[in-house]
């Protein structure tokens, strides 16, 4: 379970469709061009695939990143 504290924010990007074979580094890159802001600790970032039934949670901590991911078997992720 990801366990965010009271300050923590979760950024669904609008930036459209991610290649969800892009690794932490990538991801990052990307926030860095999209955001234009400084990243807090414990802030959450949700990349979704083309076909809506994989994301990728980019999310931030004071030692470093943690990369989930997670797919749908059945269904799509709204």
């Amino acid at each position: 379970m990801i366990a965010g504290g009271a300050n923590a924010r979760v950024y669904p990007l609008a930036c459209g469709v991610t290649d969800l074979r892009k690794v932490i580094d990538e991801l990052m890159a990307l926030l860095k061009s999209s955001l234009r802001q400084k990243t807090a600790s414990g802030s959450a970032f949700v990349f979704h695939g083309q076909r809506g039934n994989r994301i990728k949670l980019l999310f931030l901590r004071s030692q470093g990143f943690c990369l989930y991911y997670q797919a749908l078997k059945n269904g799509r992720f709204p």
